[in-house]
């Protein structure tokens, strides 16, 4: 359990001081070119996202219990290129019993890069990371688990800085366990 948490921390610390690295070179170039979130001379764009998905987790893959409910979550990113952005999630929230055991998803953090190919007004989008997540079941130890991630997604701008997504992201791969999400959300893009 200590190494899952050592984990956790390893990955949100990681996030953040590249993020913050990322955005100080940001605010640099904006410095010198005059940059605003209005212009896109830069190439450079935030997003922030909301979304609501329907997770399945099973601990010990196939033939074990099986659980699923809908949780919720969030986003931010920043877009380092034309096609590739790295992004930090948060899910959290839903609860399920399969038999006599009961599981809760306690929380889910992740660090994804994403390759997007844009056609207007349409986008389709791979992802691929890590993800350090938390379920707690009645009738076992409270674990962490640290996993390479992957996923994909498509996407539609209903406005100049609104865009709806649907997508389906596995949060272990490679793992044992099977924890898999699939549903949509909001983005708010800034810097287009």
């Amino acid at each position: 359990m200590k190494r899952g948490i050592y984990c956790s921390v390893a990955l949100l610390a990681a996030s953040l001081l590249l993020w913050s690295g990322l955005a100080a070179a940001q605010v640099t170039q904006a410095q010198r070119s005059g940059w605003t979130y209005a212009e896109t001379s830069t190439g450079q764009e935030l997003y922030f996202g909301a979304n609501a998905l329907l997770w399945n987790f099973s601990p010990q893959g196939d033939g074990g219990p099986e659980f699923s409910d809908v949780g919720w979550g969030g986003l931010y990113g920043i877009r380092l290129g034309p096609n590739l952005s790295i992004e930090n999630r948060l899910f959290v929230g839903g609860r399920d019993q399969d038999g006599g055991t009961e599981a809760e998803l306690d929380g889910a953090v992740s660090s994804l890069f994403r390759l997007t190919f844009y056609q207007a007004p349409v986008e389709a989008y791979l992802l691929g990371g890590f993800t350090a997540y938390n379920f707690e079941l009645s009738d076992q130890e409270n674990t962490t688990l640290f996993r390479p991630s992957v996923g994909a997604g498509v996407g539609t701008q209903l406005f100049p800085y609104t865009w709806l997504y649907a997508e389906v992201l596995l949060y272990s791969a490679g793992g044992e366990d099977e924890f898999a999400a699939a549903g949509g959300g909001i983005q708010l893009r800034f810097g287009q």
